[in-house]
């Protein structure tokens, strides 16, 4: 790694750097690493009640200065602020959740054998890697590390590069609510320092949210050196919407559920399989509704879609729609630039609807971006074949009146979390996660918290 390079953060809306920073060298990242293995030892032993309390506080300091980190968040990323609110939100609710149920989750489940006495101890594994993605920079940091942490493990957290205040800034939060030894380090590392930390012999565990691509290369280094691992990957999430849905609820849902975030989002709404018999009406009253999206300044509390977080991020999905086209494509609306001038220097692409077919590239691929892929069906066995064909398996929604219905075929819908009558969305209370090429273990809930521990069973004759 050169010397030269550095976490560099630029805002997606203006184009001007926010700051620049170093990333940690070599022999001050196995430092860490070390320190975090001896701040652990200490850690595990502290009391549950104690962890608790600090968890709840933090939840109460990032609560108080919630609109701090909202400006954080959209400066950096881009996301509209109100959105970066709700982030920030997520956040809180985690602490929220995890304070007030670390002490549940790590009661001793007690077992009938032959034995005098026999029960499973949940104990902590150690420091655990986290890695942080670039889409919700400042939530999922707390997703993933305030679970860990609640059982007693430390945390050394990597944010992503065009994010580095978040990261500081949630790692002065966790210091000021009490955790100030270093059971939470947010340290600015490369990506091609992963393996160095993987590898070592102290880290116990690795949590990974972002890419597929990324994620094949992250597991494979965490089997390569036997650690424990979370993989939260991409996704191609379905959205399908059966002949009596409600066709109100369904198209606000299918609207926010795409745009959220600027599409930027792995549970996003991407594929939109819809009956046959309900498929003009609804395609008319989605480019009816998606026409009247504000696209314009993050800062702006009217605005519904910013610029996308990255340059290379707006070249890959104009680049989608650009080979979706040339596949046979109808672009329905979009599929460009604004011509807005106040926009001309941010990462920005118009709300774009595309009608295609099971054959186009664009149906097999991840979109990162507004971009709607609406297909119909004849039958609700098609539509769950359409829908499963893919290699993700996130999150997927069904529309129906029909809730049996739907749960029926929920059934045989390959995904992590089914949403019925809503778009796929999150709670500090469930757990999420995927199947197939969407990875595996879970965050969230009960089974989020013990993806990082020890399940020890103790026997006594």
């Amino acid at each position: 790694m050169s010397d030269k390079q550095k976490a560099k953060a630029t805002n997606p809306f203006t184009g001007e750097t926010l700051s620049e920073h170093d990333f940690i060298s070599k022999e001050d990242l196995e430092k860490k690493i070390q320190e975090s293995w001896n701040v652990f030892l200490k850690f595990k032993k502290s009391d549950p009640k104690e962890r608790a309390q600090k968890l709840k506080k933090l939840g109460e300091i990032i609560e108080r200065d919630s609109d701090k980190y909202a400006k954080i968040i959209t400066m950096e990323m881009g996301k509209p602020i109100k959105e970066a609110r709700r982030e920030v939100e997520y956040a809180i609710n985690e602490c929220k959740f995890f304070g007030g149920h670390l002490e549940e989750f790590m009661k001793p489940e007690e077992i009938k054998t032959k034995a005098k006495r026999s029960y499973v101890s949940i104990e902590p594994l150690g420091p655990i890697y986290h890695v942080t993605p670039f889409n919700f920079p400042f939530w999922l940091l707390f997703r993933g590390t305030v679970a860990a942490m609640a059982m007693g493990n430390t945390v050394i957290n990597k944010n992503p590069q065009t994010c580095p205040q978040c990261g500081i800034a949630a790692e002065e939060a966790f210091k000021e609510a009490g955790f100030t030894n270093g059971e939470f380090m947010n340290l600015i590392i490369s990506q091609d320092q992963s393996e160095d930390i993987i590898k070592n012999p102290s880290i116990r565990g690795v949590s990974f949210t972002g890419s597929t691509e990324g994620g094949v290369k992250v597991a494979s280094w965490a089997g390569q050196y036997c650690k424990k691992s979370v993989m939260e990957l991409g996704g191609n999430d379905p959205f399908i919407v059966l002949k009596d849905a409600d066709m109100d609820l369904a198209i606000e849902q299918g609207v926010q559920g795409r745009l959220l975030n600027g599409g930027q989002c792995c549970t996003a709404a991407k594929r939109f399989i819809v009956d046959e018999s309900i498929y003009e009406e609804f395609k008319n009253r989605l480019i009816e509704k998606v026409k009247d999206v504000k696209v314009g300044d993050p800062m702006d509390e009217n605005t519904q879609v910013g610029p996308l977080a990255k340059k290379s991020g707006l070249e890959k999905a104009m680049d989608q729609v650009k080979k979706a086209k040339e596949a046979g494509a109808k672009v329905l609306l979009g599929g460009d630039q604004p011509k807005d001038e106040k926009l001309k220097k941010g990462h920005y692409m118009n709300p774009t609807i595309l009608e295609t077919s099971e054959n186009n590239p664009v149906f097999d691929e991840e979109t990162f971006g507004p971009i709607f892929n609406l297909i119909k069906f004849k039958t609700e066995e098609d539509a769950l074949r359409i829908a499963n064909k893919t290699k993700y398996g996130l999150g997927g929604a069904i529309f129906t009146r029909d809730e049996e219905r739907a749960q029926e075929l929920g059934r045989d819908l390959e995904v992590g979390a089914l949403f019925i009558n809503n778009m796929v969305d999150w709670n500090a209370s469930t757990p999420e996660g995927g199947v197939k090429m969407s990875g595996y273990g879970r965050e969230g809930g009960k089974q989020g918290a013990h993806e990082f521990v020890n399940v020890k069973t103790v026997w006594i004759a």
